[in-house]
């Protein structure tokens, strides 16, 4: 009070200075307790008439409704793949996604029942220390599966990009992919699970008696990750995009195929917004109320992430179901190729009017169950491929 203007007795004038705040917020820091420094800090807002804010409701909101479609796409996909497709059968990339599906769903209820309920969205000072405790291991939990959501949603997309191009210069790159998201999950995951030791400090230290501990550099571990997720955003998305130009196909159906990729980039812009988030991520004075937008970005991010790698498999179905709207802008006698490196060989695949596909489709499904090992079943494979995965 020494360094303001304003009289001890003049509330309105002590709430509305800024110096006196911060110096009451420092002080009551050093010299009381966390529970004790919440309780001070909820009766000073009191006192001063602070409005109660809350963004709650619309990370609820959010969180369920891309939850919920993100489910429902992987599993018309799977249906999909597994009862209508000519194949009748899940790739690995399916199985990956379905492994992730089993995550999402426990992160969209954790979204809720731990985040949300527990003071996502809330000023820190409207908790008890308990109540912030509970708080912070429900994200501490989060940020484990977001991580591990993040790396098999990339390992996925590498997975399916495997089974779309046969090129042998562009599988190498993309085992490459394969590998670093790998190694990139199973390290951030474990650096993410044991970044305090004890491993219970984490949230203890924000309790009644937070005890002993010592913790790695978070906002160190939330920056490298978040930066290394976007450089491999952006090399997925290059991959497919620069095979397009290898493809002879009518440039109507060019583009479709360049959007499709392209819709993988939203992922990557959301990945860039969330780094903006990370600003104060283990700095902060009011986490509850600065790391909604951490969380509120992280979610969107994973969600969006699973719908994209559901856009191919929707596709066809939607071509299935509405043949004539959804058809073939090209010519049925337009011819693809695609260069394949290895031994200088050319794959030549046909691509025919939908009209013709569902006959063709037919005997290639006959053509995959036999044991012959004909260049002719090799290339019929190679046109499965390109149905399955447009």
């Amino acid at each position: 009070m020494s360094q303001s203007t304003c009289p001890a007795t003049d509330t309105q004038c002590v709430c509305h200075d800024p110096q006196v705040q911060k110096s009451a917020a420092a002080c009551i820091s050093q010299a009381c307790s966390l529970a004790d420094s919440l309780s001070a800090k909820n009766a000073t807002q009191t006192a001063c008439g602070a409005p109660v804010r809350s963004k709650t409701r619309q990370y609820y909101t959010m969180s369920v409704t891309l939850g919920v479609l993100a489910v429902a796409l992987v599993l018309v996909r799977v249906g999909f793949k597994r009862f209508w497709s000519p194949s009748r059968s899940l790739g690995p990339d399916d199985k990956i996604i379905l492994v992730t599906l089993a995550l999402r769903v426990s992160g969209t209820v954790l979204n809720v029942k731990g985040l949300a309920d527990h003071g996502l969205g809330r000023d820190v000072w409207t908790m008890s220390a308990r109540e912030l405790s509970t708080f912070v291991m429900w994200l501490y939990i989060m940020e484990v599966l977001y991580l591990a959501e993040l790396s098999l949603l990339k390992l996925s997309l590498s997975a399916f990009y495997l089974s779309v191009f046969p090129g042998t210069g562009v599988r190498r790159l993309l085992w490459g992919v394969c590998a670093v998201n790998a190694l990139f999950g199973v390290a951030f995951v474990t650096a993410a699970i044991f970044q305090c030791s004890p491993i219970h400090y984490w949230w203890t230290q924000y309790g009644e008696h937070p005890g002993r501990g010592r913790c790695i550099n978070i906002n160190a571990m939330g920056w490298s990750n978040a930066t290394m997720s976007v450089l491999i955003d952006v090399v997925m998305i290059a991959v497919p995009l620069s095979q397009i130009s290898k493809l002879n196909l009518h440039w109507r159906r060019k583009v479709g195929v360049v959007i499709m990729f392209l819709t993988g980039t939203f992922v990557t812009v959301v990945s860039i917004l969330r780094l903006r988030s990370l600003v104060s991520f283990a700095n902060s004075n009011n986490p509850t109320w600065d790391q909604w937008e951490v969380a509120y970005w992280s979610t969107i991010e994973v969600n969006i992430g699973m719908i994209c790698t559901c856009l191919p498999s929707l596709r066809l179905l939607l071509l299935r179901l509405f043949p004539r709207l959804l058809g073939s802008t090209t010519a049925s006698g337009d011819r693809v190729s695609y260069a394949h490196a290895s031994r200088g060989q050319t794959v030549l695949r046909s691509l025919t009017s939908l009209e013709s596909h569902e006959n063709e489709l037919t005997d290639i499904e006959n053509a995959k169950g036999s044991d012959c090992q004909s260049n002719l079943t090799k290339s019929t494979r190679v046109l499965v491929k390109s149905e399955e995965h447009p």
